[in-house]
């Protein structure tokens, strides 16, 4: 029989050449191979992790829907999936601070844990989107780095305005659309948050009638505020990478056909 021996192998040869006891190599492996994989926010660079979200969509919605909250007030550049399965998404580091990880587990829920600086780490499980509310809380508490959830509240207002909005017409939306300014305003807190025009959204979601369009599937609920169908508005090019806030760069799509965009 041939043995094929691996960079492991010459790892631990190595050691018994250089006699260094073999306890001191095992811990050193150990943690040398749990060292970060490179992240990437690309979910087609991790094909583990791409395989496990994939192949349960319902299983997987939690852990997408903590990434797309925690990447909404996220201002740093190092977060990403890891080529892990079940799937994990990291933001920030043990230099940086505010190390959070989700880690997805295989009945749905997700695990995150948080290094809240002197205090040490912090574990909780998610079970639904009130845990993922408290995690956010808890975020913001803590100033933990490159998060501002201060958004949130805007968010709130931006809503409202939508809605008043859609009870203007059509023509009365046009006619304001063609003196808006296509670039977004910016409002600089920790992060930069992109200001929408509420016009852009009621008129894409006129526009879709209900329907979502990419796949044509109807909107899976109404509303529980206002009994309209629940679509949400995407830009084709996103405002942080200098899309037009305009109706001709936004889309209505389904929360599957959403997620699809941001990680199919």
């Amino acid at each position: 029989m041939t043995i094929q021996c691996s960079g492991t192998c010459f790892f631990f040869a190595a050691l018994k050449t250089q006699n260094i006891p073999l306890a001191w190599g095992i811990s050193h492996f150990a943690s040398h191979s749990s060292m970060q994989s490179p992240r990437s926010r690309n979910l087609d660079r991790k094909p583990r992790a791409r395989h496990w979200i994939n192949a349960d969509s319902e299983r997987s919605f939690l852990l997408l829907e903590a990434i797309r909250t925690l990447e909404a007030g996220y201002g740093g550049a190092f977060s990403g999936f890891v080529d892990f399965a079940p799937a994990e998404y990291r933001f920030n580091g043990e230099e940086s601070g505010g190390y959070v990880i989700l880690r997805a587990r295989s009945k749905g829920s997700v695990r995150a844990k948080l290094k809240l600086g002197s205090a040490g780490w912090a574990d909780f499980e998610l079970k639904d989107l009130a845990d993922l509310n408290a995690l956010v809380r808890l975020i913001s508490e803590h100033h933990l780095t490159n998060f501002d959830f201060e958004n949130e509240q805007s968010q709130a207002e931006f809503e409202e305005a939508v809605r008043e909005a859609l009870d203007d017409t059509s023509s009365e939306r046009k006619e304001r659309l063609k003196n808006a300014n296509p670039e977004p305003n910016k409002v600089w807190r920790n992060v930069v948050v992109y200001v929408r025009n509420p016009d852009v959204v009621a008129e894409v979601l006129h526009r879709a009638a209900g329907d979502c369009e990419a796949c044509g599937e109807r909107a899976p609920f109404l509303r529980r505020s206002d009994g309209t169908p629940y679509l949400e508005v995407h830009h084709r090019v996103q405002l942080s990478d200098g899309g037009d806030d305009t109706v001709k760069n936004a889309v209505a799509l389904c929360p599957n056909c959403h997620r699809k965009e941001h990680f199919g």
